[in-house]
């Protein structure tokens, strides 16, 4: 086995200069780094992640495999309790632990304000049966692009993402709800990764919602892509018949959305655009769909700065926090 950090880098020649820069300075790691991706433009903005995670894991020698994300910290005894935990309990192919978020603003003196938040509890999704981890995954949906994988369940979600060339969010949802049709997901009691919350340019910011895809008339496709892949994956794995699989799928898929009320909001949207009414009906129409429109946060609120994690939480975050305040000094002074 090789033990690699691939760097799968599309950044403009400038950063990935400075880029390869940091990787010279890293003599005591072995890093693989990529820059050619040929079907990239298939994939246009934060969807390229997705090809390059497929592209990256043709790479991939080891038996467990993780992705991180560029403003991410993934916590080291995160990931060996992970692959601990995987070693002994072969019906699971993926483990994770608890996330936490930062975001940096600036105080009333102009000085940068760290502040953290607990992320969702990161559950475990241990049904036996195939279908039943589906709707769970569905119904009450945990991310586990970022988790420890088995590099072959991996290769495979990955491969299949890609195939059916689905964008954004449905990217997303295809690879982590595929990835529980194939075995158990367990969520650790232990501290895993650390993310920025609140990035303009980060995918969570830029990449399209549900919402976007119904206003913009290809929802329908979108989704059908996702049911295309999932389903015959699932009635492979229960030996039930495509049918029966395609209509698990689309009863998954209505738990899912009613999560969200933005998609509805759109749905309403797209129905008042093409219904006759009158000024007045249609002036209090609008009314409720403001109303409507403010999307639910699912999002817990960030602590108050000054304000310390559990002991549980504390060793970690404050190295990261001490790491990321003096990066932002030191670019500070390069600016000035």
């Amino acid at each position: 086995e090789k033990n690699w950090i691939i760097v799968a880098d599309t950044s403009t020649d400038e950063i990935q200069q400075k880029n390869k820069e940091t990787k010279s300075s890293c003599s005591n790691l072995d890093v693989f780094y990529l820059t050619e991706f040929p079907k990239l433009d298939e994939f246009p903005g934060p969807s390229g992640q997705f090809l390059k995670i497929a592209e990256s894991m043709k790479y991939v020698e080891d038996k467990y495999c993780l992705t991180c994300a560029d403003d991410d910290f993934i916590i080291p005894n995160g990931i060996k309790e992970s692959i601990g935990f995987l070693e002994k309990n072969q019906d699971f192919v993926v483990a994770h632990g608890q996330y936490m978020g930062f975001d940096i603003s600036k105080d009333s003196t102009g000085k940068p304000a760290f502040r953290w938040k607990y992320g969702n509890n990161t559950d475990s999704n241990t049904h036996s049966d195939p279908k039943a981890r589906l709707m769970q995954q569905m119904s009450n949906y945990a991310l586990t692009i970022y988790a420890v994988h088995r590099t072959e369940t991996m290769k495979l979600v990955w491969d299949e993402t890609i195939r059916t060339k689905n964008l954004g969010v449905f990217g997303e949802l295809t690879a982590s709800m595929l990835t529980s049709v194939y075995g158990k997901i367990k969520g650790l009691d232990v501290f895993y990764n650390f993310r920025q919350d609140r990035r303009p340019d980060s995918m969570c910011f830029q990449a399209k919602k549900l919402y976007d895809y119904v206003t913009d008339g290809t929802y329908d496709d979108r989704y059908s892509r996702l049911k295309e892949c999932i389903a015959p994956h699932l009635a492979k794995k229960t030996n039930m018949s495509l049918k029966e699989a395609e209509k698990i799928v689309d009863k998954g898929w209505a738990e899912h959305t009613k999560r969200y009320k933005g998609f509805v909001s759109s749905k309403l949207s797209r129905m008042m655009k093409n219904m006759p009414m009158s000024s007045k009906f249609d002036e209090e129409m609008k009314k409720v769909y403001r109303k409507v429109r403010k999307r639910k946060s699912f999002e817990p609120n960030m602590e108050e700065v000054g304000k310390e994690p559990s002991a549980e939480y504390l060793e970690e975050y404050t190295f990261i926090k001490k790491i990321i305040l003096e990066n932002l000094e030191e670019e500070n002074k390069i600016i000035a």
